[in-house]
């Protein structure tokens, strides 16, 4: 399992803010996805995957207020889309 969190934004806030989750529960992500947005004061952040795997769980809404390292999603990393589409071609 791979944590997503917040960025260590600490010396210039002591607090952000979820705009926006650009990927869903669920949703499988490639490494280099965008995940979500960040307002850290007056400058706006993009959080990506540095993992491929499912989205397994986010622990933040939209609108919450962050701290700095915040734990925010989590990528189960052994459950990958590859790993999917070989499943649905057994299948096929």
């Amino acid at each position: 399992m791979y944590e997503v969190n917040a960025p260590d934004f600490s010396d210039t806030s002591e607090s952000g803010t979820v705009l926006k989750w650009f990927k869903e529960e669920g949703d499988f992500v490639e490494k280099g996805d965008e995940l979500l947005e960040i307002e850290v004061g007056d400058s706006t952040i993009i959080i990506e995957s540095k993992k491929a795997g499912r989205l397994s769980t986010i622990f933040t809404e939209e609108g919450a207020i962050i701290e700095p390292e915040e734990l925010l999603a989590e990528i189960d990393d052994e459950d990958t889309l590859e790993d999917l589409e070989e499943i649905e071609s057994d299948y096929e």
